[in-house]
């Protein structure tokens, strides 16, 4: 793997764990107004965890391991 692109791939990742932790807090301290907003939440953390496990596996592919 090159290194700018292990770069970008390390950015995206932090950018999904901040924006991940962002919405825990919000469901953590209570901010959320209504239940739609929480089932939009909800939705917005699965997308998230979704596009973190899909990044890490071709950081893997990139680095030669399959698993």
């Amino acid at each position: 793997m090159f290194m700018q692109d292990f770069e970008v791939i390390q950015h995206v990742l932090t950018i999904v764990r901040e924006r991940q932790a962002d919405l825990g807090s919000q469901l953590l301290t209570g901010s959320v107004e209504n239940w739609e907003i929480y089932q939009n939440i909800v939705g917005q953390l699965q997308s998230l965890s979704y596009v973190e496990s899909e990044v890490k596996s071709i950081m893997n592919i990139m680095d030669g391991n399959d698993g």
